[in-house]
C-alpha cells in the first residue's frame, strides 16, 4: 500500500481553509463597516448568507469559499438586504422534509423535471424543437 504523507505547512493551510469556511457559515454579526471591508477580499458571513436565500437569483450567487474575487470575476457576486432575506428552498419547506431520514436520503432521490425553481420542464434533447 502506498504511503500517504502530508507536510506540516499543508496541514496548516487546510486548517486555515476549514476555519474560514466555518467562519462564513457562522451566525456572527459583524459591524457593517467591518463586513464591507472584509468582503473586499474574504467571504464574510453576511456575504455568504445571501447564497442561502429563497430567491433563485440570490441562491445562484456568492459561491466563493474563501476569496470574493471569484464571485466578482464570474459575475456571481450579489448583495441583498439581510433583514429581508428568507432562507431555505421552496421545494424543501414542508415539515416532512425536516427529518434526519429525509435529509440523509435526499441526495439519492430522483427529481422530477421542473421540480426546481427556474428549471426547464422540456427535456434537453427536445429544447431546440420548440
Amino acid at each position: 500500500m502506498p504511503e500517504v504523507s502530508i507536510e506540516p505547512t499543508q496541514l496548516v493551510g487546510i486548517a486555515i481553509f476549514v476555519l474560514i469556511i466555518l467562519f462564513h457559515h457562522s451566525n456572527i454579526a459583524l459591524p457593517g463597516a467591518v463586513d464591507r471591508v472584509l468582503r473586499l477580499v474574504l467571504v464574510s458571513p453576511n456575504m455568504h448568507r445571501v447564497h442561502h436565500s429563497r430567491k433563485v437569483e440570490e441562491t445562484n450567487s456568492n459561491y466563493s469559499s474563501m476569496l470574493t474575487i471569484w464571485d466578482r470575476w464570474f459575475g456571481n457576486y450579489c448583495t441583498s438586504d439581510l433583514d429581508k432575506i428568507e432562507f431555505g428552498l421552496e421545494y424543501d419547506r414542508s415539515q416532512d422534509k425536516h427529518t434526519l431520514k429525509y435529509l440523509l436520503l435526499r441526495p439519492f432521490k430522483q427529481r422530477k423535471p421542473g421540480e426546481l425553481p427556474g428549471e426547464s420542464i422540456i427535456p434537453p434533447d427536445q429544447s431546440n424543437q420548440a
